[in-house]
């Protein structure tokens, strides 16, 4: 990943996009990916193969130009931000688009390995630890993801954002964001191909933000937010070209926001 911006989710609305949103049809590919499970967890004995999970429930492809970290409870505007981005031939990661829901994934496992003789109940230790499984493929997919794109855009939003923030820091009530926004601050920075003879030699300004307020245990997670770079709606508008010529002006014109840091 090379530069982590962020956009309040009001500059989305001024977006104008495709009718037809990318749509997943994700009851087939939950169907799918059952009978990949009956075929690799036998019932009563057996492996998991986690890399066969992540990569039939969680797949990530060889790259993106961008990706899209978001509050769920947002996820009609991360659909419209995405799909704007995909008319200007720019490929983004959204999870939605290519994810199924983790806790469905659990529900699988848990009923495969984890009930009680009774066959009604689970048994507690067991459920924490199918739950850390789980947690831990879908963390690695989520660092394959970013580590696979070339931008990161951070969604701003009531639903994303606690009331306690500042310039640096801020606290998220979501566990996945935490995760998200401390990769793009940690991962190795690397600058793209369509960047590398451009001559720009630029990295993120300070930002303020973030999270999510649905965890049956709210926990506040302090994350990291200097490395965001803050750009709104009308910085989308006036880069010309498509895919990758679109990305490379959008970063010229964005250079005012960043910080020759490399």
């Amino acid at each position: 990943m090379f530069i982590p911006f962020y956009i309040d989710i009001n500059e989305i609305d001024k977006l104008q996009t495709p009718n037809s949103l990318k749509v997943i049809d994700f009851e087939k590919r939950e169907s799918s990916i059952q009978e990949l499970l009956k075929s690799k967890i036998d019932i009563t004995k057996g492996t998991i193969d986690a890399e066969e999970i992540k990569n039939g429930w969680l797949p990530v492809k060889a790259h993106y130009h961008v990706f899209i970290s978001y509050s769920h409870d947002d996820i009609v505007k991360a659909r419209k931000l995405a799909t704007w981005l995909e008319s200007k031939g720019v490929s983004c990661f959204l999870d939605a688009f290519f994810w199924n829901n983790a806790d469905a994934l659990l529900q699988i496992i848990d009923d495969a390995k984890c009930k009680n003789p009774n066959g009604k109940t689970y048994n507690y230790k067991k459920r924490n630890y199918s739950t850390s499984l789980i947690h831990a493929i879908l963390s690695m997919a989520i660092l394959e993801a970013v580590d696979k794109c070339d931008i990161g855009i951070f969604i701003k939003s009531s639903h994303s954002l606690t009331l306690d923030f500042d310039c640096i820091k801020s606290h998220t009530l979501s566990p996945w964001i935490y995760e998200e926004l401390n990769i793009m601050a940690r991962i190795d920075k690397r600058v793209p191909t369509w960047l590398c003879n451009s001559g720009i030699k630029m990295f993120s300004r300070g930002a303020k933000m973030i999270v999510e307020s649905t965890a049956p245990i709210p926990t506040k997670f302090e994350v990291p937010l200097d490395h965001l770079v803050e750009f709104e709606a009308t910085d989308l508008l006036k880069p010309q070209g498509k895919g990758e010529v679109w990305l490379q002006n959008f970063v010229k014109h964005c250079g005012h926001e960043l910080q020759d840091n490399l």
